[in-house]
């Protein structure tokens, strides 16, 4: 005979689980409780059971210390939370502290029986979802940062973006309609998992958009402030946005004139470089 107990302060919960558990051949479950502190006192001049089934939100005392009191007095006391909470934190603790199982409150009553079964047998019964979690936190997978590749068009987008242009001023700089200038931002905002305008300019002057020709939008981090005619240590946010038609105009010469075999011509170069050295002039 299996022998149940039940902490759990909601109480059409507690006698659903109570009065299955109890109808079940080889089952036993005479006794449930709304609190930590009620089980405790039971467990003073009771007989114990072989498990309970224990709920972490409860009144006064929580579920997961608990665990730790039952443990340290009873340590033949099998423990299974029975809760709603599937966050890792609370799933880490409860293991810790010396739960046997982790099941949520979702979890159908068969296989509540079935678990218990497991346990006893030798098993860890846990709800699958909460299984996953679990092999994540000893297993976690390193995630390597890749940098998202747009397509050039895609790319000229961004730069715009970061320009400050409106749809209409990419459209018109494009020489598309906005129409397409929305469908591309959307093919953006899917490729990099951001919702906004703001986010992807974040992450092309982070660096984290595949850059076209190696273009890095980056770079702003690297380079001293002397290099591109600025004062040392002057680098502002305004500073560098000559710094940003600079390099503008060299992707669009390099992906432009260059490709035609025209190179980059100086006029633009000269004028660029008048900007960064005289930021009032933009």
């Amino acid at each position: 005979m299996i022998r149940v107990a039940i902490v759990e302060d909601a109480q059409e919960i507690r006698e659903v689980i109570q009065r299955y558990l109890d109808s079940l051949e080889d089952f036993q479950c005479k006794v449930s409780f709304e609190s930590v502190e009620a089980i405790l006192e039971h467990l003073k001049s009771e007989e114990h059971p072989d498990v309970i089934l224990m709920d972490i939100g409860l009144p006064g005392m929580s579920g997961i210390e608990g665990i730790r009191i039952i443990k340290e007095q009873y340590s033949d006391i099998d423990i299974v939370m029975l809760t709603v909470y599937h966050d890792s934190q609370k799933i880490f603790n409860s293991l810790v502290a010396g739960a046997s199982g982790y099941l949520l409150k979702n979890t159908p009553l068969p296989e509540i029986k079935s678990g218990i079964e497991s346990l006893l047998a030798g098993g860890a019964p846990m709800s699958p979802h909460i299984a996953r979690k679990v092999i994540d936190h000893f297993n976690p997978q390193k995630k390597k940062t890749r940098k998202t590749r747009l397509t050039p068009k895609e790319q000229e987008i961004v730069v715009g973006l970061v320009d400050g242009l409106s749809y209409k001023m990419i459209a018109a700089r494009m020489n598309i309609s906005v129409e397409t200038v929305r469908f591309h931002i959307k093919n953006i905002y899917q490729k990099l998992h951001v919702h906004s305008k703001a986010e992807v300019i974040t992450k092309s002057l982070r660096g984290e958009i595949k850059p076209r020709f190696g273009l890095n939008f980056a770079i702003f981090d690297q380079i001293p402030p002397y290099y591109v005619g600025l004062p040392p240590y002057s680098c502002s946010i305004a500073n560098t946005l000559p710094i940003l038609s600079f390099l503008y105009a060299i992707s669009r010469h390099c992906t432009g004139e260059c490709k035609e075999g025209k190179g980059m011509q100086g006029g633009h170069v000269s004028m660029a470089a008048s900007a960064i050295q005289n930021p009032g002039m933009t």
